[in-house]
């Protein structure tokens, strides 16, 4: 994200800060949101950026009346909204809005209706619809995945055998210890995570902490040394809108290659695949990853 869109973002968190005493949770939240989206260098800049602009918010709290300052605060919001709506594409918007709702209820209790107001005017400057918002909104909310609404825009991965929903997509993992609930933005191909439980798992190398909400992009993947690693491609296929008659299968049965002088060219390989599935070829310069390829697509015939 560009210094403007960051800046912003600091001021949007200030506001919302703005109602008691900042505790040390929020505040994390902002560290934890830095720590994802810049250099370690730049982490200080943006925190004091919204550290003073915080400072500024409560000197003119104490000036005026509670509804001038709530009235000026949502005149601020509308202001910075609009300003970057324009440099923000729709999933940047969608990462925002979570992180701000993520945010407003970082403080011990559920959000105020000024920070709801607030955040339903975010929704509405970046077009993104009420049901929507809705889903979002419960999704960061909730303390337990039972308490998710029972959407087709949500999945959850868990150990039991069955789900108390009939449209929440499943996924048993019997190495899992909670459940990790999976929100989809599907017009926007944007994916979420939010994790239930005390496993110490890792995110592409990265802590992920219960409760907090995660941008899980292509080729993520979950893992911990007893838990069977969760990979991108196997949420991404629940949410695929295809019937099972309609998937396609690739299988390659020991095809190897050589060339006209008889030295081997690629050594006998085996595998399958079906639709949602990726597969990943990897091999040094001449091992055959191109020839495997010329093969599979007829421009090479084997012998």
């Amino acid at each position: 994200m560009s210094e403007r869109i960051l800046k912003a973002l600091m001021q949007l968190f200030a506001i919302i800060a703005n109602r008691d005493l900042l505790t040390e949770e929020p505040r994390g939240i902002v560290i934890n949101f830095l720590r994802q989206q810049v250099a370690s260098r730049s982490q200080e800049f943006y925190l004091k950026f919204f550290d003073d602009y915080l400072v500024t918010l409560r000197g003119k709290s104490s000036e005026g009346r509670e509804g001038k300052r709530i009235a000026a605060n949502s005149v601020k919001v509308l202001k910075i909204c609009t300003e970057i709506n324009g440099e923000l594409d729709q999933k940047q918007k969608y990462i925002v809005l979570l992180k701000l709702i993520e945010f407003s209820n970082s403080f011990g209790e559920p959000a105020g209706q000024q920070e709801v107001e607030f955040i339903e005017t975010v929704s509405s400057v970046f077009n993104i619809s009420p049901e929507l918002h809705k889903i979002c909104n419960a999704f960061c909310q909730s303390m337990h995945f039972s308490e998710l609404p029972d959407s087709d825009a949500l999945l959850v991965i868990h150990s039991g055998s069955s789900l108390p929903y009939s449209n929440i997509k499943g996924i048993t993992n019997e190495t899992l210890y909670g459940e990790l609930c999976f929100l989809n933005v599907k017009d926007e191909g944007l994916l979420f995570v939010r994790y239930f439980g005390n496993m110490p798992l890792l995110m592409n190398g990265q802590t992920l902490k219960s409760g907090q909400v995660y941008p899980f992009s292509q080729g993520s993947v979950i893992r911990e040394a007893r838990l069977a690693p969760v990979y991108y491609s196997d949420v991404v296929r629940c949410f695929l809108d295809f019937r099972k008659e309609d998937q396609v299968s690739l299988t390659v049965n020991q095809v190897e290659y050589r060339f006209g002088n008889g030295a081997i060219g690629m050594h006998p390989i085996s595998f399958s695949a079906t639709s949602g599935n990726l597969i990943g070829i990897m091999g040094g310069s001449g091992a055959g990853k191109s020839t495997l390829f010329d093969l599979i697509t007829g421009f090479t015939k084997s012998d």
